[in-house]
């Protein structure tokens, strides 16, 4: 896919976005990168010289193992490299993990790749709902108070977050009209999946 140069992300913006990833605890992240692995993968195989270069520069591998990536895929595919690195990189730790995050949101601002652009506004705009959703699709019941609590704590200080990034965001970026038709029908079909899932389970419930 064609890219678009733009300008490169600044580091408040890089900041910001990283505090607001922070609020995330590390089980909440890890959760919210597997909901996304697909996403990662298919944006990175576009691209891997691009994300490797990246990667290196914000330290979350190290020039030796880019090589190494750069190997694999001239011996094998893009997609199967793509995979690897995100694989091996969901495996080290939550730093890491939150490391890879930081560095596609810094590519975001000169790569215009729309899904890259709309798998990272929907974690910055709706990465709450997301988990909520993910909670109730596995338990199939409704949260209990304390951990709902939890989910309304969490959800202002990413709304706090959310507003200072807006404040620092380029005007036109992160647009809708970025997003491909694939990109978006998949994330219509998630919510579609998850609403049906909570109307079944309420009326299941009734009496």
């Amino acid at each position: 896919m064609a890219s678009k140069q733009r300008s490169a992300a600044t580091e408040g913006d890089v900041k910001a976005f990283s505090q607001h990833m922070d609020n995330y605890s590390p089980w909440e992240l890890r959760r919210l990168s597997e909901h996304f692995r697909p996403d990662m993968v298919y944006v990175i195989e576009n691209n891997i010289p691009m994300v490797l270069q990246e990667l290196i520069h914000g330290r979350v591998i190290t020039a030796q193992q880019a090589q190494d990536y750069s190997g694999w895929e001239k011996n094998h595919d893009s997609t199967s490299t793509a995979e690897k690195l995100v694989g091996d990189i969901f495996a080290v730790s939550y730093a890491v993990r939150l490391g890879l995050w930081e560095c596609l949101f810094a590519l975001q601002r000169r790569w215009a790749h729309p899904n890259l652009h709309g798998m990272l506004d929907e974690i910055i705009q709706n990465g709450h709902n997301l988990l909520l959703e993910i909670l109730l699709n596995e338990s199939g019941h409704a949260l209990d108070p304390e951990l709902k609590a939890c989910q309304v704590e969490h959800k202002a200080k990413l709304c706090d977050l959310t507003g200072m990034m807006k404040e620092n965001k380029m005007p036109g970026d992160l647009k809708k009209d970025r997003f491909s038709p694939s990109l978006t029908a998949t994330w219509s079909s998630r919510s579609s999946q998850t609403v049906t899932s909570r109307s079944r389970h309420t009326r299941s419930t009734k009496p």
